[in-house]
């Protein structure tokens, strides 16, 4: 069994499929349009992620301090 990631036809150099962002791009988008002034859940729906992961990391980041 390899350790190394297995290439996905059609994907980046990333490795992630092309369909698919990575995932500190879409932690970039949520924090954006939080601070916009979306709701978490809102966001968290719109971009088909579990609410509870958001709400969870927002905390954990701080960024439920920062739009209040």
């Amino acid at each position: 069994m390899s350790r190394h990631k297995r290439r996905i036809a059609g994907g980046t150099e990333n490795g992630y499929p092309s369909c698919m962002a990575k995932p500190s791009e879409v932690w970039d988008t949520v924090k954006a349009r939080y601070l916009s002034g979306e709701e978490l859940s809102a966001i968290a729906d719109d971009l088909k992620l579990c609410v509870e992961t958001v709400q969870t990391k927002a905390s954990r980041t701080g960024l439920t301090k920062l739009r209040k």
